[in-house]
């Protein structure tokens, strides 16, 4: 809303609590703050997600679209986020049209970014109304089924038993290393299926190494190794090898010598080092055969700060069941669907899940909040040095215990029944709402948008001008901020756009499932489809409808609808990278 001032110039008011500011920009960060983004919502048969922020606003698009009653559009959920977040676009400032024509096109662009930070945040309410146009009985159906599916994933005594024995059993083959643990198993948010993530708490690679090397008797250590097949490429472009390719290389050297220790251990099977230039963090991977006859797959690291951020986070989750079962609920769907392999499929990693999933619950305003921004828990933005570690984990811990309460350690099977079915409800609302949001969260990232856990909102990258690129992450086809590193990008390991956009078309098709869930005749058109005959190997994968997309899919007859959509939802998938199997 905009009106003119008394000298001329342009006056810009919130039209939810009527507070007039000089500027367009101060408007905008005056909505996020306050998530004044809009406050009507339109939601006729379930499928018209217009937003608006006045009633006039709202009435006129019921008239013109004849939605006043119960009569809607017939359209899928993606096209009606897309065409509410078009209408929810306001008007640029004045002085970007003011610019010349050789700037014109980059400046309405980073405009473009800055109104798609108040779109993200106004999807918000359009993806709510996913749930709201679910009926009260088919909310508890999928409830309940989401629960079972945890239940099911949940890690047993054995397993855990399994992993301790495998961590002990590789720090007392490595030692004098030490081995410390991070990763789900550290922060709580694992499953059954989940690996132990170790890393090398060390940083002289080369003394250890050389130890080793000299006890075998051997006198060029691994290090040397790696070093001569770089050094003459380095020297000849650098004059010399530089502290980072040296650094990396006693990373890597840890790791060779590592899987030769590992192999003198018939426990600890199918070894392989991941080494290559591709992957930032060198990484070994190995499965271990427990007394128990359990098999655990142990991942060793070096040279990576996960093991902090572990620890922190660990005191978030600790103390927020919900938020827990919200990251393992999310992270179990992106391991069917083939979206948590960074090094083999090119997709997002566990953590970038995690930072994902925490954003969405501390943003989401159409239920109380879960969970609050992580730079109200951090007593900074970035890791502290190894002399400060224990103080800045503390003050994290402390600081929790203030925010969030104390820690909870009762067992879900061990809840109340009312109390226990309330938060299934929830964790429902939350998954389905994050996968909707996620649908269209393509065209903001092109647009500048920065996923921010830390801050709980939506960033926008600074844009350059004269080079037409983004001036942080440039080339990143997904900008997820790391809430305990700013300047690094959480889901750098999505390099190229084709994946990108089968990421947000999985996150379309479960937005889709959940949404027609309670429909029987979409169920049953789910289960009767076959291929389409123009969808074959050769089409590409981003060109084809959501239904050319699914596979023939056979319920049973004995199932319900809702047991339907969870098979469907959690089906596997094979060849996300290639994208033959796009179901």
């Amino acid at each position: 809303m905009r009106e003119k001032g008394m000298a001329g110039g342009s006056r810009y008011g919130c039209p939810t609590c009527r507070m007039i500011f000089p500027s367009w920009s101060a408007l905008t960060e005056h909505r996020l703050h306050m998530r004044h983004s809009c406050t009507f919502c339109c939601g006729a048969r379930g499928t018209c997600l217009f937003v608006a922020a006045t009633r006039a606003q709202m009435e006129t698009h019921q008239a013109a679209s004849h939605h006043a009653g119960v009569v809607g559009a017939e359209t899928t959920t993606a096209e009606c986020v897309r065409v509410a977040l078009t209408a929810l676009a306001p008007a640029p400032e004045d002085d970007c049209h003011a610019q010349s024509d050789v700037v014109s096109r980059p400046v309405m662009r980073a405009q473009v970014a800055r109104d798609a930070e108040t779109q993200w945040r106004a999807s918000d309410a359009n993806v709510a109304s996913l749930w709201w146009s679910t009926s009260d009985a088919a909310k508890q159906r999928l409830a309940q089924a989401f629960a079972a599916t945890l239940k099911k994933y949940k890690t047993t005594h054995n397993v855990k038993q399994a992993r301790e024995e495998a961590i002990q059993t590789t720090r007392d083959i490595l030692a004098p290393l030490p081995i410390e643990t991070y990763g789900s198993c550290v922060i709580g948010t694992d499953l059954v299926t989940s690996d132990v993530d170790l890393h090398f708490q060390n940083d002289d690679a080369d003394t250890d190494a050389n130890a080793n090397a000299n006890a075998n008797g051997d006198s060029t250590t691994s290090v040397d190794r790696f070093l001569s097949r770089t050094k003459q490429e380095e020297e000849s472009t650098k004059g010399g090898i530089d502290a980072a390719t040296r650094r990396r290389a006693k990373h890597v050297a840890l790791l060779i010598d590592a899987a030769s220790a590992l192999e003198n251990d018939e426990r600890f099977r199918d070894i392989e080092t991941v080494v290559h230039s591709r992957v930032r963090v060198p990484l070994l991977r190995a499965n271990f055969l427990s007394r128990g006859g359990e098999t655990v797959q142990v991942s060793l690291t070096a040279g990576t700060a996960n093991v902090l951020k572990s620890k922190a986070m660990a005191e978030v989750v600790k103390r927020l069941p919900m938020l827990r079962r919200f990251v393992q609920l999310t992270k179990l769907w992106a391991a069917a669907r083939g979206m948590n392999d960074p090094a083999g499929a090119g997709s997002l990693n566990s953590w970038c899940w995690l930072i994902l999933a925490y954003h969405h619950a501390a943003s989401v305003s159409h239920m109380p909040t879960i969970v609050p921004p992580l730079d109200e828990l951090l007593p900074c933005d970035n890791l502290p040095d190894a002399e400060h570690e224990k103080k800045w984990l503390q003050f994290v811990s402390d600081e929790c215990e203030i925010i969030l309460g104390p820690v909870v350690e009762s067992d879900d099977d061990d809840d109340d029944d009312d109390e226990q079915e309330a938060d299934n409800l929830k964790l429902v609302d939350l998954f389905t709402t994050f996968v909707a949001r996620m649908s269209i969260s393509r065209e903001f990232w092109q647009s500048g948008v920065i996923v921010s856990a830390l801050r709980g909102c939506a960033l926008v990258r600074p844009f350059n001008p004269t080079e037409g690129t983004f001036a942080r992450w440039p080339g990143a086809a997904l900008a997820v901020e790391d809430p305990f590193e700013p300047d690094e990008n959480a889901a750098r390991t999505v390099r190229d756009t084709s994946t990108a956009d089968m990421m947000c078309a999985e996150f379309a098709r479960a937005a889709s499932l959940l949404h027609h869930g309670s429909d029987s005749e979409v169920l049953g058109g789910l289960g009767r489809e076959t291929r389409s005959s123009g969808a074959d190997a050769t089409t590409p994968a981003k060109l084809r409808s959501l239904e050319q997309r699914r596979m023939l899919f056979a319920f049973s007859a004995d199932e319900s609808d809702e047991d339907r959509v969870i098979g469907e939802l959690f089906r596997s998938r094979q060849n996300f990278v290639q994208g033959h199997d796009w179901a």
